[in-house]
Order: structure tokens, then C-alpha cells, then sequence
């Protein structure tokens, strides 16, 4: 049972992450990963009339930084701003903004038999951009 003014979310994450042998550093007691691939990734979020998952490639260099591809998924576009409406106020404008984005550039598709907006995020250097608008800054990984 979530705490009062908390709304609750569930969070699944898969993906397949490799790291070739040659870039796991070991300098004394502490392992340093010199770049990791993760392929696969899908990310679903869900809570109460909100569904949203991030599905793609992300590779990561020798300073943690993030390059990819990573296709945001956006269901029920319809009922989110009921869902942004039981957020925390310190998020709500981060929530609007995504929305706001979903509508105004997302592709109409159907996923998984939903209708749902898609927004592809090109990640270079750890921006992240949907198209020309930067939407972004990753903080690297390691």
C-alpha cells in the first residue's frame, strides 16, 4: 500500500547487457566496466491510467557515456491527464511537457493491440534528442 500523496507505479525492466572481457578493468578491489552494450532494452512503467514503456539499443564508452537509439511508447494518450493529475506536483510539469511532446510529434501506432504515440530519442553522447529538439542530458552511466 502506497504512502498517502503516492501514487503507486510498477516498473519492469529487461535487457540484454554484454561487456566483452576486454573492457572489465580491475584495478584493486574495485571491477570498472570500460564500455558495456545493452540490447533489447524494454522498460515499462504503469500506474493508474498510465502505461509507458522505452524500448531499444544503448551502447555505453569508456567514460559511461550513452549512444543509441530508444523508442518511447506512450499509451492511452487520451486518460494522461487524468494519470498527471494524481502525480506529485513537483512532477506534474515534467509529465505535461512529455504529453505535450507525444501529441505534438509522436507517430500514431498500434502496439500489442493498443493505440499508443511513439517517440523515437536519438542519443548521442548522452543527449538525447526527438529529432532537432534536444530533450536531454543523460549523466553517465559510470
Amino acid at each position: 500500500e502506497p504512502a498517502t500523496g503516492m501514487v503507486p507505479l510498477g516498473l519492469d525492466a529487461r535487457a540484454q547487457i554484454n561487456v566483452a572481457p576486454e573492457n572489465l578493468a580491475v584495478v584493486g578491489d574495485i571491477a570498472r566496466l570500460n564500455g558495456l552494450n545493452v540490447r533489447n532494452l524494454a522498460v515499462d512503467i504503469t500506474g493508474t491510467g498510465l502505461r509507458v514503456r522505452a524500448v531499444g539499443d544503448l551502447e555505453f564508452d569508456t567514460n559511461g557515456v550513452a549512444n543509441g537509439e530508444i523508442a518511447l511508447q506512450i499509451f492511452d494518450v487520451e486518460g494522461l491527464p487524468a494519470a498527471i493529475e494524481r502525480l506529485p506536483q513537483n512532477v506534474r510539469s515534467i509529465a505535461n511537457a512529455v504529453m505535450a511532446g507525444a501529441l505534438a510529434i509522436g507517430r500514431q501506432r498500434t502496439i500489442d493491440g493498443q493505440q499508443a504515440r511513439e517517440i523515437s530519442l536519438a542519443i548521442d553522447q548522452g543527449v538525447a534528442r526527438a529529432g532537432f529538439i534536444s530533450i536531454g542530458r543523460i549523466p553517465p552511466l559510470f
